[in-house]
């Protein structure tokens, strides 16, 4: 790619210590100026592609869809360039009927004005849960404004047989953000199932919050990205730790004759565990999204033991706003503190 640069030995060690637990299987303008989190959403410009790029001349070449979020940290000023943390790739590629997720996190830099100058963006990304694979774009003049991306990265820097995915992405206006909070009869349960037999414990109170945003809509049938979900189970004693959830996936609503269906489906990790996916089958549901909506996940693909979370999510009006684009406090748009 003309303009490379090399990529340096500690950059992709650190982005391996940013992929670690990402895996999960069975899934600016003044504002961007500011010390808050964004969450960004892939256009209908991006697009992911698959095959033989010059001077190979083989047959083979994939264009698919891609959609998806992630989120863009605060940015961290440099000598020589700033940069900002990507967190939370959460995409979806459509291959004529088949569909496979991309998963992962960052690194995006840029010189001089953050509308302005060169720009790189680095990713460790899971391609349909294989093995991170390291994609980079080199250092190249930015094009876009606005606080939008478009950048072109790559394992091979399109050279003959590569991936390239061209990340064209937006900063996701407040209008098109769904907050939520979870109700006081949300809960977290652990029990047992076959082959083992085992008492299940009582359920237990779940709090937190997560965000929804559209990311795909034909008709009657819409599908959410989740770019940021963060819950906890509180201690049940001095001598206990609490519980944290923090992932991110999909939520997709049916709506047909015989009333709205949905599926929930997350990729969570609990504490520093490795993310695990947690679904519910396609179920009904009462017709009461976008105010609010109820739905029961399992932890997949577990031995014995059943991780189960109840979750009534009520929509809340946003916390803190600057430029029309939500905050949060210190620690983000989502005031976090795990």
């Amino acid at each position: 790619m003309n303009g490379a640069r090399e990529v340096p030995g500690s950059v992709f060690v650190a982005l391996v210590v940013f992929a670690i637990g990402i895996h999960c299987t069975v899934a600016q303008s003044s504002h961007a100026a500011s010390g808050c989190e964004v969450v960004y959403r892939l256009t209908e410009k991006a697009d992911y592609q698959e095959g033989c790029f010059p001077p190979c001349m083989c047959p083979i070449l994939f264009t698919d869809q891609i959609r998806g979020t992630f989120v863009m940290g605060p940015i961290q000023p440099g000598a020589q360039f700033s940069s900002r943390e990507v967190k939370f790739v959460n995409w979806i590629v459509t291959r004529g009927e088949e569909e496979f997720e991309i998963r992962g996190s960052g690194v995006y830099r840029f010189e001089d004005d953050f509308e302005t100058g060169d720009h790189s963006l680095d990713l460790l990304l899971r391609i349909d849960g294989a093995g991170p694979k390291l994609f980079f774009s080199g250092w190249v003049p930015r094009s876009s404004s606005g606080g939008s991306i478009d950048i072109p990265i790559s394992i091979n820097g399109q050279y003959c047989y590569d991936t390239v995915i061209t990340v064209n992405a937006k900063p996701v206006e407040n209008d098109s953000l769904l907050r939520y909070s979870l109700a006081a009869d949300s809960t977290y349960q652990r029990s047992c199932t076959a082959p083992c037999n085992c008492p299940a414990e009582s359920p237990r109170g779940l709090q937190g919050s997560l965000v929804l945003t559209p990311i795909l809509e034909y008709g009657t049938y819409v599908e959410y990205g989740v770019p940021w979900a963060d819950f906890s189970v509180p201690p049940l004693s001095d001598l206990e730790n609490e519980i944290g959830f923090r992932g991110y996936g999909t939520y997709t609503l049916i709506q047909g004759f015989a009333g709205p269906a949905h599926v929930f489906d997350l990729c969570l990790r609990e504490n520093n565990s490795q993310r695990g996916r947690y679904q519910n089958e396609l179920t009904n549901t009462d017709p009461t999204f976008p105010a609010e909506f109820q739905v029961v996940v399992e932890k997949q693909d577990q031995t014995c033991i059943d991780t189960v979370l109840s979750i009534h999510a009520v929509r809340q009006e946003s916390l803190i706003f600057e430029d029309g684009f939500e905050c949060g406090d210190e620690n983000g748009w989502v005031a976090s503190t795990r």
